[in-house]
């Protein structure tokens, strides 16, 4: 069947409303319902969970001219990889049904649709089906989407007056409009994508810096558009060099995340990566300091037992050794965002701060590809953040590679276009003055003060980038 749910008798042709699961992620833990559906041992027995945003603008540029049809996921996933050459992840979908409370004691009624999606050759997920009409709150939605133990296969067969019914009744709970004349939605063409943007050559660029940053030393006034400008042009620059990631647009802030209690979403070659560091870190002859040490403990300690205070002590060491020196984050929310996180990019960061405070790199010596693994995940980790817009958790990334790769100008610029885009929304905040973290504790500074505070640490990157 194309549908799984947790309801005794579910007629998938009357389903009601439905939608991304409420009080996520707790009703994980809470709700028998679905750990029946996702859990190892349950209908699906999930291998990952993706909480996907809607694809981003440069995602939909990529598959210009394409028709999808709305409800149709594995129709659409198969057009989008035979139209780009991407991948077809066959997985399912997870929707609370809304109209169906269920057993109290169950916590909630879930159903799981077969759902079809992408991914391109960087890695990364996307989701091209419409979810809605354009511009209504459905089509903004994020979905939960599921790889399960076996991948959700469909036979083609013939379109009967029974499937047509259900994708009528889907598509009008899903609020797309269908008239009696035609039972099914209309396909959406995906227009063309804008004309591209005009980059300057990089000698110019390198060249105005360092006009601008011999005559500016020690100063930030006020936020140049120029340097604006000339950030935004570099950083195209940059993504043109190196394998693309997905910007993609964050679900809503009023969804929390979780890593889940039986569900692992991470990557089998940077478990790899990690299991070696940590022998090496344990064995009598690393570099890396005592087994006792904090850093080193806490790479063992469960994400749920790492106390807040540890958190924000190894960040602290951390930054310490940045250089150039940057800004420090807001810790608080970082270390939130660690504890809620459904994937491993947050743990990793974490894990790989702490080797980093410990100076561990005797790991190398045993494996001479191990370094060029190392940047190659680390580099994607930094990626991941940027693309979620967590620029301060991208700063760190770029921070830990550059103490094991000092002269990586890569890592430089995005340093430094991470620090722009935080100075960005700096200024556009209302609130005249900012609580602004410090290794001392925080202070209140004008919000002038600390946008130059970030212009300085801007310009030490792209000054240190000119001196390589």
């Amino acid at each position: 069947s194309d549908f799984l749910a947790t309801v005794p008798d579910f007629a998938p042709c009357t389903i009601g409303p439905h939608g991304f699961p409420q009080n996520w992620p707790g009703v994980y833990t809470s709700s028998r319902s679905l750990k029946s559906l996702l859990g190892k041992r349950g209908l699906l027995g999930a291998i990952r969970v993706h909480v996907m945003a809607p694809p981003s603008a440069a995602d939909v540029a990529r598959i210009a001219g394409l028709s999808l049809d709305p409800v149709q996921s594995c129709l659409n996933a198969a057009r989008v990889a035979a139209h780009t050459g991407m991948d077809v992840v066959k997985g399912w979908a997870i929707f609370e049904l809304f109209d169906i409370p269920g057993p109290a004691e169950m916590g909630g009624a879930f159903v799981a649709q077969k759902y079809w999606y992408n991914r391109d050759a960087a890695g990364v997920l996307v989701d091209f089906t419409p979810r809605g009409p354009d511009s209504s709150d459905a089509a903004s939605a994020p979905l939960l989407l599921v790889e399960a133990r076996d991948v959700s296969e469909k036979e083609p067969g013939q379109l009967t007056a029974k499937l047509v019914c259900l994708h009528r009744h889907l598509a009008l709970t899903r609020g797309f409009s269908v008239t009696s004349a035609k039972a099914m939605p209309a396909p959406r063409k995906i227009g063309p994508p804008p004309p591209p943007r005009k980059i300057e050559p990089i000698g110019q660029i390198l060249e105005q810096a360092r006009e601008k940053t011999a005559s500016s030393v020690g100063t930030c006034s006020t936020a140049s558009p120029e340097i604006t400008n000339r950030m935004a042009s570099h950083t195209q620059r940059v993504a043109a060099d190196k394998t693309p990631c997905r910007a993609m647009v964050p679900p809503s802030r009023s969804i929390d995340y979780s890593k889940f209690d039986q569900i692992t979403d991470s990557d089998e070659e940077w478990e790899k990566l990690e299991a070696t560091q940590s022998s090496v870190a344990r064995s009598p002859g690393s570099t890396g300091g005592s087994e006792s040490s904090l850093a080193l403990r806490l790479t063992h300690t469960p994400t749920d037992k790492v106390a807040v205070g540890e958190y924000k002590a190894v960040f602290e060491a951390l930054l310490a050794k940045a250089d150039p020196p940057t800004i420090m984050p807001d810790l608080d929310v970082m270390y939130g965002s660690f504890r809620t996180c459904p994937d491993a990019t947050d743990r990793a960061l974490l894990d790989q701060a702490c080797y980093a405070v410990e100076g561990n790199v005797s790991f190398l010596a045993k494996d001479p590809d191990a370094l060029g693994s190392w940047d190659t995940k680390t580099a994607e980790m930094a990626k991941t953040m940027s693309s979620q817009k967590r620029f301060p958790e991208a700063r760190l990334w770029c921070v830990i590679r550059q103490l094991r790769l000092p002269r990586d100008v890569g890592t430089l610029h995005m340093h430094a276009w991470c620090l722009e885009e935080e100075f960005g929304a700096v200024l556009s905040r209302k609130e005249a003055k900012l609580r602004v973290h410090t290794p001392s504790g925080t202070e209140c500074l004008e919000r002038s003060a600390y946008a130059d505070r970030l212009q300085e640490a801007l310009r030490a990157q792209l000054r240190r980038a000119i001196d390589l």
